[in-house]
């Protein structure tokens, strides 16, 4: 059985998407008067939450030792050496908007975690449809990690096509690397996904589930031995590498999975 995201009826652990807590937010700005007006926009927002506002790089590096932040409002007019210096002690969950009332910085490369270049002043619609973005942003890094986390009870989890699959243990057959991810194979059909092989490897736990050769995980009950070292799922013929023979057969007396 395998669920998806965007329509889950099996709703993953830990993460909720949908009335999820309010972006914390803090603003570096030097002219109160452009501070004020972006931090009566973060007020407006239910998705959003203004924990602060700073005058100077060193004052907000004071405050976010104390409380780190979802979201970083950093004016670009601020001194480049000290901005830089708070850039750099940032953690890498904070999301980095950097303003000014220039357009023309045209940055073409962002670093240290900055997200959005906002020019300013900005409409409160423009300044929504900003949150929108980072809102959204910050729902995907915390899928992404949860797609990442081995999962040992629930199921396997992966992207395909932008979402977020989840299938039970019970029904994966096999993990196979493909050059840029791999494939899933499950007794309802098949998913590739462009994730790393070793990351999804990680999620399928032992002794369910042995890793007979570099380029495969198996379902060990799923598994029948076959003539010249490889092992068949249904009519999959799967290959077992010299240095896991020992391995595996190890495992299949100890369990007694093929006897009898």
């Amino acid at each position: 059985m395998l669920f998806i995201c965007a329509a889950m009826s099996h709703p993953l652990p830990s993460v909720s998407l949908a009335g999820a807590r309010p972006l914390t937010c803090l603003l570096v700005h030097n002219e109160p008067q452009a501070a004020q007006a972006l931090a009566d926009c973060v007020r407006r927002l239910p998705s959003l939450a203004l924990v602060g506002v700073c005058t100077s790089p060193d004052q907000a590096g004071a405050q976010l030792q104390a409380q780190p932040v979802d979201v970083l409002f950093l004016n670009m007019e601020l001194p480049l050496l000290t901005g830089l210096a708070l850039l750099q002690s940032l953690g890498p969950a904070t999301a980095v908007v950097l303003t000014s009332p220039y357009p023309d910085y045209g940055l073409q490369d962002y670093h240290y975690g900055v997200v959005e270049y906002l020019v300013t002043p900005i409409s409160f619609s423009c300044f929504s449809l900003l949150a929108g973005r980072l809102v959204r942003r910050s729902k995907q890094a915390h899928l992404a990690t949860l797609a990442t986390t081995p999962c040992r009870t629930d199921g396997l989890y992966f992207w395909v096509d932008a979402q977020l699959v989840q299938v039970r243990l019970a029904s994966v057959l096999f993990l196979e690397e493909l050059p840029m991810g791999c494939r899933i194979k499950t007794v309802h059909g098949e998913f590739t996904t462009s994730q790393p092989f070793s990351v999804l490897a990680d999620q399928l736990p032992e002794p369910q589930f042995l890793r007979v050769h570099s380029s495969f995980v198996v379902a060990l009950r799923q598994a029948r031995p076959v003539a010249g070292n490889a092992l068949a799922i249904g009519d999959q013929r799967i290959p077992v590498g010299p240095a896991l023979e020992d391995e595996l057969l190890a495992r299949a007396f100890q369990t007694n999975l093929w006897g009898g």
